[in-house]
């Protein structure tokens, strides 16, 4: 047999990808030009819509109910990651597992502890992705003081890196926020000169009209005069000048400029993190129908936010179990669903054992259905 054929011969090395002592570079465009490395990133977070798209991406996850399935994992097993996830916080968890989308990667690093002689997680915490790099084979690296340009390997089942979009030219993945960079730019800078425009054509021209005789001391009077009639609303002038107020005809017409530049490039902010607006800008022209289909869009991203968040807590639950249980062992799983959804294959199987004469416990239909026990009774066996 050909030995090319079962070993890696295009890989990122050999492709000539510039590396800096194995170390590859973020190829990310906006922090090459940009001294300030993630925080600039961290400051579009800043921006009221964008805080708003980041919320709602999330509740997309976070509104959703989630359980532990036991497939063919035993009791122990099942019964020790299910303490476990019982004991951390899960919402805050997931919150910052789907910061990966946002910065493209997300290091958590697990802080481990003895617990009735079962090694598991005491906390999770979340750390800067500016201390960590990738290698070209996509292993992630400490960037300590020690060794800033070769990094330190990290030790294993120490660190869960969820990652979005990752691949061999770009092991950091792809960053959300690099695409509204400059959407948020150029609404900062429309906004800062709508609000000059408003601070200069806001309010009425106040108009002084004068004598041919008037001498500039008088002028220089009334223009004082007209200057606080601006700002308070009352003036005294000579009885012998006129004053008019005037609104400039075009005043509405231009600041229609910067409103349509600010609201051009929020539609640009929720189709990059949405992949839609109108479920944060349905405006006058928006319709139920389109609202609909907007949402289905969003839905299809949602999956994918799910996808991410579930491959990376079963990593973890995977690491659990190699730590506590005898190899083989099959692990639980970690399950998102819409919170009253029930699983209708699993209540099909059960309700034919249960014709057969297969009786359940009540702790069964409490972990395979997430049932509060305190809600249902199971009666006697006739």
């Amino acid at each position: 047999m050909n030995k090319s054929l079962t070993r890696e011969i295009s890989s990122a090395a050999r492709g000539g990808l510039f590396a800096i002592n194995g170390i590859l570079p973020d190829p990310d465009s906006i922090l090459m030009r940009h001294s300030g490395g993630m925080n600039v990133y961290r400051e579009l977070l800043n921006d009221p819509h964008v805080r708003s798209c980041v919320t709602s991406r999330k509740s997309g996850v976070l509104s959703k109910g989630w359980h532990i399935e036991q497939h063919d994992s035993s009791n122990a097993a099942f019964a020790l990651v299910k303490s476990v996830f019982d004991s951390i916080d899960t919402d805050a968890l997931i919150s910052q597992i789907l910061n990966a989308p946002l910065f493209g990667y997300q290091p958590l690093e697990i802080i481990w502890k003895v617990d009735n002689s079962s090694l598991i997680p005491d906390r999770i915490e979340p750390k800067p992705q500016e201390w960590f790099a990738f290698t070209k084979k996509g292993e992630l690296r400490l960037l300590s003081s020690s060794n800033l340009f070769d990094g330190e390997p990290v030790p294993d089942m120490k660190f869960l890196c969820p990652r979005h979009n990752a691949t061999c030219i770009n092991p950091y993945g792809e960053k959300l926020l690099s695409s509204i960079f400059w959407a948020v730019t150029f609404k900062k800078g429309g906004l800062k000169f709508w609000v000059s425009f408003v601070e200069k054509y806001g309010m009425p021209w106040a108009i002084g009209k004068l004598n041919r005789q008037t001498t500039e001391e008088e002028a220089i009077s009334l223009r004082d005069a007209l200057n606080n009639m601006v700002q308070d609303g009352v003036a005294v002038i000579d009885k012998n000048c006129d004053v008019e107020l005037k609104d400039p005809a075009t005043r509405t017409a231009s600041a229609a400029v910067y409103r349509e530049l600010v609201e051009f490039n929020n539609d640009e902010i929720s189709k990059a993190l949405l992949g839609q607006t109108l479920t944060t800008q349905v405006g006058s022209s928006g319709s139920y129908a389109a609202a609909k289909a907007h949402l289905c869009v969003r839905e299809d991203i949602v999956q994918s936010d799910i996808k991410l968040v579930q491959t990376t807590l079963n990593t973890l639950i995977s690491w659990i179990i190699s730590l506590n249980f005898r190899t083989g062992e099959r692990p639980p799983a970690f399950v998102i669903c819409d919170k009253n959804e029930i699983n209708t294959e699993l209540a099909q199987r059960d309700e034919i054992l249960a014709r057969i004469g297969v009786a359940f416990s009540k702790e069964y239909f409490q972990k395979t259905y997430a049932l509060n026990g305190d809600d249902f009774t199971i009666p006697p066996a006739p």
